[in-house]
């Protein structure tokens, strides 16, 4: 720049504002309560990490064998690991019951967020109540 160029004056804070708002825009566009209610259905459904597996042989002769040996072997590990897994699964289930409460109430404050953001209607005579004149009838 030179020196008998005037310097333009940045207004920061109307800079940050306008960044900030595009920011909520762009988040609440990207991940909408239909994204919200998908991922939080994923989480519900798989609670549980233990895998249930089937031992099979598909050889002839010495299948029953090592059918055998494998459960055996599976056993062993699932009596290990099982502790671990029921308290992860119990974690992933708290988490889950949390997580749908958080949405529902997030849900909650949208629609008042939302009521509140209507204009409302505006009555000049908020305080005192219409008088309806004289009767008509009576005059």
């Amino acid at each position: 720049m030179s020196e008998n160029q005037p310097r333009e004056s940045i207004d920061v804070e109307t800079v940050m504002d306008r960044i900030r708002d595009q920011a909520r825009q762009e988040f609440h566009e990207s991940y909408s309560q239909t994204d919200m209610q998908e991922d939080l259905q994923f989480v519900m459904d798989n609670c549980n990490v233990r895998q249930e597996r089937t031992i099979s042989s598909h050889r002839r002769w010495l299948g029953g064998l090592f059918v055998w040996f494998r459960k055996m072997i599976y056993g062993e590990v699932c009596r290990s690991t099982d502790p671990a897994l029921k308290k992860q699964a119990e974690w992933n289930r708290k988490a889950a019951y949390v997580l749908q409460k958080q949405q529902t109430e997030i849900e909650r404050l949208h629609r008042i967020i939302q009521q509140n953001a209507q204009p409302q209607p505006c009555s000049e005579s908020l305080d005192e109540p219409e008088s309806p004149g004289p009767d008509p009838v009576s005059q």
